[in-house]
């Protein structure tokens, strides 16, 4: 429903559910907004435990995916290039293997960091308490 306020001064003001209007004149500016609904079903919750393994997995995995975006570009570019060669004739410089290498790299290395982070995580909660964050579900 449509209603207005301050019909005396030069600036009115119309709303309705989720829109107002704002104008003067001939101008006007058209304005989004959104009610936030408050229910009895917030919930804040805390999260006690952080699975070593399962994170420590999941980010490792993803840091390897990652990395190939960067490692395959670059293998590829460097098989492109010239090698330098010494006196001998033998190639000398970084290998593709050696950049091949770097997901696995990644992969390791993240997982052991995840996995020591969540770990410490865990012995730590019971001192200093854990990670809160507010849940709402709607009453639908």
């Amino acid at each position: 429903m449509l209603a207005s306020s301050e019909p005396q001064s030069n600036w009115a003001f119309a709303w309705c559910d989720n829109v107002r209007i704002f104008h003067m004149g001939k101008s006007a500016i058209l304005i989004w907004t959104f009610k936030l609904q408050h229910s009895k079903k917030n919930m804040r919750i805390q999260i006690t435990r952080l699975s070593p393994h399962q994170n420590a997995k999941v980010f490792g995995i993803l840091m390897a995916v990652c990395s190939l975006i960067f490692a395959i570009p670059m293998a590829f570019s460097l098989w492109l290039l010239p090698q330098p060669v010494d006196a001998a004739g033998n190639t000398i410089g970084p290998s593709m293997f050696v950049l091949l290498l770097f997901p696995i790299i990644y992969l390791v290395m993240s997982y052991a960091m995840v996995w020591v982070a969540c770990s410490i995580y865990n012995r730590a909660f019971r001192h200093i308490g854990g990670i809160e964050f507010d849940q709402h579900t709607d009453g639908a």
